[in-house]
C-alpha cells in the first residue's frame, strides 16, 4: 500500500505546494509516522533543488 501511495504522484504535488491544506496536513502526518514516505519526500525535494540549480546555471 505504501508503494502505491508513493507512486500516486501525491508526494510530488505536496513538494510542489499544490495540494489543499487538508491534504498537506495528511501527508505531513504520514511523513511523521512512516520513514519511507518521509525519505521519499526528501528525495523529491533534493531532485527538485538539483533540477532548479541546473536550470539556473544554464541562464
Amino acid at each position: 500500500m505504501i508503494e502505491k501511495f508513493i507512486k500516486s504522484g501525491l508526494l510530488e504535488l505536496y513538494v510542489a505546494g499544490t495540494l489543499s491544506q487538508y491534504e498537506n496536513e495528511c501527508i505531513y502526518r504520514l511523513m511523521q509516522k512512516n520513514n519511507k514516505i518521509n525519505e521519499e519526500v526528501l528525495n523529491i525535494e533534493a531532485a527538485l533543488l538539483k533540477l532548479t540549480s541546473f536550470l539556473s546555471i544554464g541562464k
